[in-house]
């Protein structure tokens, strides 16, 4: 039996239609792949501009080596109770890392006698394991004293963010105050001082003229004088030897 469906090309045009086929079946699927790829958009020339290139290459972080960028400052500065939400709270609200609980008096006691400024002081540059501004250095120096100022007067204290500056100025009056008197004090002193010290300098311009002054000796006692006096009478005999 034989069949003639199932047998292949046996002609020269045969063959060369099918090998046509299989070489041009895939090239125009392909143009026909990039004619929809360009047909979507395809690479947009604005991309490729040379600033677009630039910022695609650029490295994540540059270390900036210029002065320093200024913070951004709120319209609007925050409220003690907003930054102890933010982050005081953690710590302060279970008392980690020995830190005082807000509304503790007794454990706010020995921070409140210590004064604002002292508090003041910690907030702002960190205290054992607290960090500087409660680690968000974003945050300005009034914030973070309003901070501490809503959990003192929540804690026993009664303090406020001027208070500092009031306890300044006040140590600024007293001081020249004080200085002035110490001043008045001290001037006479020293006129003193300098009037009695002349004193001892003239005793001493008057010793050196005493002790180098000269010793004056009896004229007696000198040998010019004893030779004077024992040739006076031989002098006197020589005349009586001429006379005889």
């Amino acid at each position: 039996m034989s069949s003639t469906g199932q047998q292949g090309p046996k002609t020269p045009g045969q063959m060369l239609k099918i090998g046509s086929s299989v070489v041009i079946v895939p090239i125009i699927v392909l143009i026909f792949l990039i004619k929809m790829n360009l047909g979507s958009g395809g690479v947009d020339r604005a991309s490729m501009a040379p600033e677009m290139v630039l910022s695609r290459i650029a490295p994540v972080a540059l270390y900036n080596t210029g002065a320093p960028l200024p913070e951004p400052q709120r319209a609007v500065a925050l409220t003690g109770e907003q930054v102890y939400n933010r982050l005081c709270m953690t710590c302060h609200d279970s008392g980690l890392n020995d830190s005082p609980i807000k509304g503790n008096a007794e454990q706010w006691a020995p921070r409140i006698a210590q004064g604002a400024d002292v508090l003041f002081k910690h907030s702002l540059e960190g205290f054992n394991a607290m960090p500087a501004k409660g680690g968000d250095a974003s945050l300005s120096d009034e914030e973070v004293k309003n901070a501490v100022v809503f959990m003192v007067n929540a804690s026993g204290g009664n303090i406020s963010v001027g208070e500092s500056g009031g306890d300044a100025a006040e140590s600024a009056e007293e001081a020249p105050a004080e200085v002035a008197p110490a001043a008045a004090e001290e001037a006479p002193a020293e006129e003193a001082t300098q009037a009695e010290e002349p004193a001892p300098a003239a005793e001493e311009s008057d010793a050196p003229a005493e002790s180098e002054a000269p010793e004056t000796k009896p004229a007696d006692d000198t040998p010019e004088a004893s030779e004077t006096t024992e040739e006076a009478p031989l002098n006197q005999q020589v005349p009586t030897q001429e006379s005889v």
